[in-house]
C-alpha cells in the first residue's frame, strides 16, 4: 500500500487532534525509512521537531517510528497518553483510547538483551483498545476483539473476543448515624 493510501485511511477515521497525531505519528514513520525520497530527506528534521513538540509534549504520547502499523489507525481524543513499544505490531483500523498501551514485560537480567526484542504485543485487524487499558507481552489480540477499560491483558486473546476489567464491586460502610448514636 503507498503512503497516499496510508495516509488517507487514517484521517478518514479521525477527527481534528486525532488526525493531527496520526499525520505527525506516519510522517515521522515515513522520514525514518531508509527509502525515503529527496523530499522527505530535506524535511525530516522539522517532521521531528513537530511530531516530538505535539505527540511527546502536548499529548504526552509515545509512538515510535519503528512500530509496525496497518492503515486506519484511530486515536480519538487525539492520542492521549497512548504508549506504545517500538517492537509493537498493529494491524489495520485499530482503535487505541486515552492512556492505552502496548507495552513489555520485560524478562529479569539474564544477559540476554535479545530476548527484549520479541517481546512486542501483536494486535490484529479492526481490534478496540478502551480508555487506559494494557497490552504487556508477546502476546497477540485476534482480530475483532475489545479490550475494556482498564483491562490488562497478559495472554493471548481469541478473535471475536471480549476482554473486560476484574469487575467492580459496590463496599457499603457502616450507617455514620448508628456510630454517633452507639458512642
Amino acid at each position: 500500500m503507498d503512503r497516499r493510501a496510508i495516509l488517507r485511511e487514517d484521517l478518514d477515521r479521525n477527527v481534528r487532534a486525532g488526525q493531527l497525531t496520526v499525520l505527525l505519528f506516519r510522517l515521522r514513520q515515513f522520514a525514518s525509512r531508509p527509502d525515503r525520497g529527496p523530499v522527505l530527506l530535506l524535511l525530516s528534521p522539522l517532521i521531528y521537531v513537530c511530531a516530538y513538540i505535539w505527540i511527546d509534549l502536548l499529548m504526552g504520547a509515545s509512538l515510535p517510528p519503528s512500530v509496525e502499523c496497518g492503515p486506519g489507525l484511530r486515536l480519538p481524543h487525539g492520542g492521549r497518553g497512548v504508549m506504545m513499544h517500538r517492537t509493537a505490531r498493529i494491524g489495520r483500523n485499530v482503535t487505541m483510547f486515552q492512556r492505552s498501551g502496548l507495552g513489555l514485560i520485560e524478562p529479569l537480567d539474564d544477559g540476554n538483551a535479545s530476548v527484549v526484542e520479541t517481546l512486542g504485543p501483536t494486535v490484529e485487524d479492526n481490534v478496540y483498545i478502551g480508555h487506559a487499558a494494557a497490552v504487556f507481552g508477546p502476546v497477540t489480540i485476534g482480530a475483532r476483539s475489545r479490550i475494556g477499560a482498564g483491562a490488562v491483558v497478559l495472554r493471548d486473546v481469541p478473535p471475536d473476543s471480549t476482554v473486560l476489567p476484574t469487575p467492580s464491586r459496590v463496599i457499603t460502610r457502616p450507617d455514620s448515624t448508628a456510630e454517633r448514636d452507639a458512642g
